[in-house]
Parts: structure tokens; sequence; C-alpha cells
């Protein structure tokens, strides 16, 4: 195989030269995947009535506050990894089976089996229920002290083994619904939703994601629980958990800085003082780094001089992209013998941090409204930062562009999917609401606007309520695809107790 080369800027400058898109190389080779039609999850269930617990708020999804003593859950939380089973040829096949086990039907659980596994795991279940009993939870990473290639090869390597442990909780909680013993599943349950609200507390994206993605496995166990016989209705529990559960402002507040922490020369560029020499430098690493980040698989072959080639790349980029940011920047009222005065490399830094704020900002400002309110205005966004050749945008946003190609696309994926998060906890609360108005009233309701003792929240990926019907006796509860993905169906049957 011959050797191959990836130097992204370079070429991506052929490509725009050339009159492609690189679109940009980066963002495409990492998901390697052709748009498809949202496929639609349906979920059948038989519910039996049941009316709102006596007290109404019996039931928490959350440990109680008043149950909460001083400490830091993040402690218990490394102490419950440490306590995992070796890794050995027995324990190895322990994740395969946890995620075999919660696609089993809750009647064909093989309970033995489960029973069997659950002690290898007593004691980082001890430390779970003892860090969902703390205040706090502080994971002390540091990580706005991270900068360059540092703050995206920051490795979390305990995020891998809390996820394997929520599967754990699935299994046990299911094991307990199984048995009939609902009480126990819900404080299991409980353990599990305390643990993804306090992954998602640090502030990064990939926290916040897995944080979501321990909640869906929780998602499941309580799916299960309200569709198993004489189970209590959760509606009000759902009602009172948390919102949002995981809170992705702090991370995307992190993010939409990340530019300048990964180049920090784009922090001060107005008040450097690097010679034309440094700024080549800078240039030049910038253009490493670059190679270092960028998800395109390949090597580099050892053959060729990669120094010279970082520093050609680097001066490629300040030489294409000069002229226009030295003329920008006379527009924008910088004095122009003062632009004159200023090595090329400085003048083209400082046209690539106003472009990246002027960017980052037109995404980052939707952020803080309800995702049906901001997603038409971060559509807009995206739009305005691919409309148009990558040359001229190239030309015009200088470095900023392939930045902000890089880690804005992200942001934006990560709204859609805290979305569809929050679409779901809704969902499983509308579910609860026809089971408590056919407790009452002794059938489903013909729509949710019947349901007038348990008001269903808006879809937040819409502001609307979910589409709903009955059909022949069956109720189609559609949870609606976000941003083209992950569509849920509930189709559910009431059985008379």
């Amino acid at each position: 195989m011959k050797p191959t080369f990836h130097f992204p800027l370079l070429l991506a400058t052929i490509v725009l030269l050339a009159g492609g898109d690189p679109a940009f190389a980066f963002q495409d080779a990492a998901s390697g995947a052709q748009s498809t039609e949202p496929e639609t999850e349906v979920i059948s269930l038989t519910l039996t009535p049941a009316g709102e617990p006596v007290p109404a708020l019996k039931y928490k999804l959350l440990p109680p506050g008043m149950n909460l003593t001083e400490g830091n859950a993040a402690t218990f939380y490394y102490r419950a990894i440490l306590a995992m089973p070796s890794n050995n040829d027995q324990s190895s096949q322990y994740p395969e089976m946890l995620q075999k086990w919660a696609d089993i039907p809750i009647e064909q659980l093989p309970k033995d089996e489960i029973r069997a596994v659950l002690p290898h795991y007593h004691s980082a279940l001890g430390e779970l229920h003892t860090a969902s009993t703390r205040r706090d939870c502080e994971w002390s990473l540091e990580i706005h002290q991270l900068e360059g290639p540092d703050v995206i090869s920051f490795r979390l390597q305990e995020l891998q083994p809390l996820r394997t442990l929520a599967r754990v909780l699935q299994a046990k909680s299911r094991l307990q619904i199984a048995d009939g013993q609902f009480d126990d599943a819900v404080r299991t349950m409980q353990i599990g939703y305390r643990l993804a609200q306090d992954v998602g507390k640090e502030p990064l994206l990939i926290n916040g994601l897995v944080g979501m993605a321990i909640s869906s496995i929780m998602n499941q166990a309580l799916t299960d629980l309200i569709d198993t016989p004489g189970s209590p209705n959760m509606y009000w529990a759902l009602t009172h958990i948390d919102r949002p559960l995981v809170d992705l402002q702090p991370a995307l507040r992190y993010e939409m800085g990340i530019g300048f922490r990964v180049f920090p020369f784009l922090q001060d560029p107005e008040t450097s003082e690097r010679g034309a020499a440094q700024w080549a430098e800078v240039y030049a690493n910038m253009f490493e780094d670059f190679n270092l980040l960028a998800p395109v698989s390949g090597s580099r072959s050892k053959g060729f001089p990669w120094q010279l080639s970082k520093r050609l790349g680097g001066m490629g980029m300040v030489m294409l992209v000069y002229p226009n940011a030295k003329k920008q920047l006379i527009e924008r009222g910088y004095s122009p013998a003062r632009v004159e005065a200023m090595p090329a490399g400085q003048v083209v830094a400082i046209h690539a941090k106003l472009a990246y704020e002027k960017i980052s900002d037109e995404h980052a400002k939707w952020y803080g409204l309800p995702y049906w309110l901001a997603k038409d205005g971060m559509d807009r966004a995206q739009h305005e930062l691919t409309q148009g050749s990558p040359l001229a945008r190239t030309l015009h946003s200088g470095p900023a562009y392939p930045i902000a190609m890089l880690l804005l696309p992200a942001v934006n994926k990560a709204m859609a999917a805290h979305a569809r998060f929050d679409r779901d906890l809704v969902g499983i609360q509308a579910v609860e609401a026809i089971r408590l108005h056919a407790a009452k009233h002794g059938a489903l309701p013909e729509s949710l606007g019947a349901i007038t003792d348990a008001p269903i929240p808006p879809n937040p990926a819409t502001g609307e309520l979910f589409p709903y019907r009955v059909e022949a006796g069956k109720a189609i509860l559609d949870l609606p695809p976000v941003n083209g993905a992950n569509a849920k169906r509930y189709e559910i049957v009431i059985e008379k107790n």
C-alpha cells in the first residue's frame, strides 16, 4: 500500500483552488455515512391503569434532597470503578451479557444468570449508592488549564466503566421489576439517574452526551416498570425530576471558546510582540495541530520532510489570506499604517480572531433558547458558515473557517441530541398521563388535550404536543425525529385490571 499524506490545510487549499469543497474533509470523514430517512423505533406497551400514588410524590427518580449528606460523589464513583470485577475470562463477558439482558422482555429475563453476576458488582453498587447520597460532585479535571491539542486529546477513561455500571443498575432494577419489587426498582433507578446527572456536570460535551446515554439506559428500565402489571404511576415522579437532568449550558460555553484554547495564538494577537519568524512558527504549529486533530485516517510518510511541509503549509495559509485580512482590518477601522507595519502572520491572526468570534457568537446566541425556538437560527448560522465557495470562505475568514468547521458542527449536534433526550423524558411522562387518565375514566383519552388531571408538556423539540390518535382501541403516541434522526412511536393498549 502506498503511503498517504494528510495535510488538511494544504489539501483543503488545493481542493479550494480546484473549485471543489472539502466540506471540510474533517467532518465528512468522521461520519462516512450517507443520509437516510429516519427510522421509527416502535415500543409496544400493554398497560394496566394506575392512578397517582398516595401521597402523590411517594416516588422520586432522584434521591431526595433531605437525604443528601456533605461530600464529593466523584470520589465514590472512582471507588466504584476500582471495585468492578477484575478483567478475567469470566468477567470480560459481563458487559456483553448486560447488554443482552437489556433487550430481553421482562417476562423472559434469565433471573438466575443475573443473580449469579450481580454479586460480582456488589462493592461497586455499594459505592454507587454512597455516591448518590452525596450533595456535591466535583470531578476536578482542571480542563480550563488545557491548551493546544491536549484540549481535544484529553482522555476521560472513567466514562466507559460508568456506562457499564449503568447497565448493571439497569439489570438490577429489571430483576427487581420482574420480582414485583417496584419500590426497590425505583430506588435503584434513582442511583442511575443521579449518576447520569453527575457525569454531565463536568463542562464537556462528551460528559453531557454520556450522562444522557446513562439516563436513556434508566429510561428503558423505567419503561419496563410502567409496562408491568401492578406498577405505580410515575407521572408525578417524572414531573419533579430535575429539568434539565443533564445541563449542557456549561459545556456549551466551554466548547464555544475551545478554538481559543486549541489555538492559543488567537487569544492575544493584537498585543503580541512576535516577529515574522515567530509568527511563521505559530502557523507551522497550527498546521501540524490540524493534522493531529482532524479525524482523517492514514499515516504520514516516514520519508517526507515533515518539518518542512508544515512550514510550507503555514506559509501558504498566510499568503492565501493576508491580502483580504489586511483589507478587512482597515475596513474595521484599524490604522492603515499600523496594519502595514504588522507582520503578515499577525494581521492574519487578528483577522482570524475577529472572524472566529463572529462565527462563534452567531451559533452561541441561540443556545440559551429552547431547541424548538433555536433550531432555525442554528441552521441559518450553519448555512452562513458554509454558503459560497470554500475558497471564498477561507479568504473571508482565514484560519477561523477551518477551526469553526472542525468544532462547531459537534456543538450543534449535541444540542439536537439534548432535545431528543428531553423529548424522550416528556414522552414517557405522556405515557403515564394516559395511564392515569385510563385509571380514572376507564378508557384511553381521545386526545392528549382531553387529559385534564395530568397536563402533558409540549415536545421540547417542537414546542407542540406530540401527535396522538386512537385506532381500534390502540393509542398511537408519536415522538417525531429531531434533526432528522431517532423517531419513536408508542403503541399503547390498556389492559383491564
